[in-house]
């Protein structure tokens, strides 16, 4: 057995495996186009109008915390009529909270502004905003 030798001859064709390697480097190129595109149609479809809606909650709650202010300063003296007729108010024309205290509210305002008592502000403030309601 001691002078026997094999010889092997091995020829590569790498031409298919370079085919292959180009596919699959496509393939994974269309596939991180495709990731990426979802990534935007996320932050489009759903990142973006989480933040709208957040900014709208922050800035409705923010409104109506100024108009209530504002229809308990122009009605301080008798805060709980104004508020029992805001409510009257909001409940006979299905009104929102804020929206029932803004329109008595800014009414109140000018009509007090005008030397009107805060009784008498608040009497026709809820006489001319049933009546634009009624009109409306």
């Amino acid at each position: 057995m001691a002078g026997k030798r094999l010889s092997v001859s091995l020829v590569l064709n790498d031409k298919q495996f370079q085919s292959n390697l180009r596919k699959s480097t496509q393939s994974l190129k269309k596939f991180g186009k495709n990731i990426s595109r979802l990534g935007d149609d996320l932050t489009r479809n759903v990142s973006l109008p989480i933040l709208a809606i957040g900014a709208a909650s922050v800035k409705l709650a923010s409104d109506l915390e100024e108009t209530d202010a504002k229809f308990r300063t122009v009605f301080s003296s008798i805060e709980q009529q104004a508020l029992n007729t805001s409510q009257a108010f909001q409940k006979d024309f299905f009104l929102a909270e804020e929206t029932s205290k803004n329109l008595l509210g800014s009414t109140g305002d000018l009509l007090v502004g005008f030397g009107f008592t805060e009784q008498a502000a608040l009497g026709l403030s809820d006489k001319v905003n049933r009546l634009a309601a009624d009109l409306a």
